[in-house]
């Protein structure tokens, strides 16, 4: 895994995701991560803990 970049989204619009970027025989690939919307009660907690988990793994995660 080479990074993780984090949007928040905006409510009502777009959902929080995470895209994952990794190597994977010699090319660069890219997975998203879609997290519950912000309307819903926990959809903030869900993402800051998201990061959290990426962090405390090693992962650096950075603002998309």
């Amino acid at each position: 895994m080479v990074r993780v970049t984090a949007t928040e989204g905006t409510t009502g619009l777009t959902r929080p995701r995470f895209v994952v970027h990794y190597d994977r025989d010699g090319e660069r690939e890219k997975r998203y991560v879609m997290l519950p919307s912000l309307w819903l009660d926990h959809g903030e907690e869900a993402f800051e803990r998201a990061k959290t988990i990426f962090r405390d793994v090693g992962v650096p995660v950075e603002a998309g």
